[in-house]
C-alpha cells in the first residue's frame, strides 16, 4: 500500500458544536476535496455564517460537497432558502439537502422547490418540522410548488412530514403530481386525512 496516500474523512459532522470562526470550518473544507457531508445540525449558525458557507459552495471553492445538512438551526428561514435557491442555479454537486427543524415556511418551500428544475442533480430535499402553513388562502404560492414539481426531472426523495399546518386540499394535489413523478421514490409527507 502507498503511505504516501493520506486518509482524509468524507464527512464533516460540527453537530451540536458552537462554532465560533466560521472562516477555519471553510478553510478546512476548502482544502479537503475528499469530504462529500458537511453536517451543520444544532450549531446556530447565524445569517451571515449560513451566507458565507453557500457563497463560498456557489463559487465552488468547496464545489465537492455532496450532502448539506443545516437542519435545526432556527435561524435558517426563507431569507437563507433564497440564497440556496441560487447555489442551486450556479452549483450542481448537492444532491442532499437537510432542511428539518427550521424557520423556512412555504415561500422558502416554493424557492427551494423552483430551483429543482434548474438544478438536476438534488436528489434528496427534507424540511420536516419546520413553519411551513399552506392554507387554502395560500393557493397562489401552493400552485406555483405544484407546478415546479411537475418540471422537476431529479428529485427522489421530498420530505414535509410534521410542518406546522398544511391544506389538505394542497396535499392531495401534491400527492397526485408527486405519484405522477416517475423519479420520486420516496415521499413523506403529512398523512391526509379520508
Amino acid at each position: 500500500m502507498n503511505q504516501s496516500l493520506e486518509h482524509r474523512p468524507t464527512v464533516l459532522e460540527l453537530n451540536d458544536a458552537k462554532i465560533q470562526n466560521i472562516q477555519s470550518v471553510l478553510k478546512y473544507t476548502r482544502h479537503n476535496h475528499h469530504l462529500r457531508s458537511i453536517d451543520l445540525s444544532f450549531t446556530d449558525l447565524g445569517g451571515k455564517d449560513v451566507a458565507r458557507i453557500v457563497q463560498d459552495i456557489a463559487s465552488r471553492e468547496i464545489h465537492h460537497i455532496q450532502t448539506l445538512n443545516l437542519s435545526r438551526n432556527i435561524t435558517i428561514n426563507d431569507e437563507v432558502a433564497n440564497m440556496l435557491r441560487g447555489l442551486f442555479r450556479s452549483n450542481s454537486a448537492i444532491k442532499h439537502l437537510y432542511l428539518d427543524d427550521t424557520s423556512i415556511t412555504h415561500k422558502g418551500l416554493a424557492d427551494l422547490i423552483d430551483s429543482t428544475t434548474e438544478n438536476l442533480k438534488l436528489l434528496t430535499l427534507s424540511i420536516k418540522n419546520s413553519d411551513i402553513r399552506i392554507a387554502s388562502e395560500d393557493q397562489p404560492e401552493w400552485k406555483s410548488i405544484i407546478q415546479s414539481m411537475k418540471q422537476n426531472c431529479s428529485l427522489t426523495t421530498i420530505n414535509l412530514q410534521h410542518n406546522i399546518r398544511v391544506d389538505e386540499e394542497f396535499l392531495i394535489e401534491l400527492d397526485k403530481e408527486l405519484h405522477r413523478n416517475e423519479q420520486i421514490v420516496e415521499i413523506i409527507m403529512p398523512k391526509i386525512m379520508a
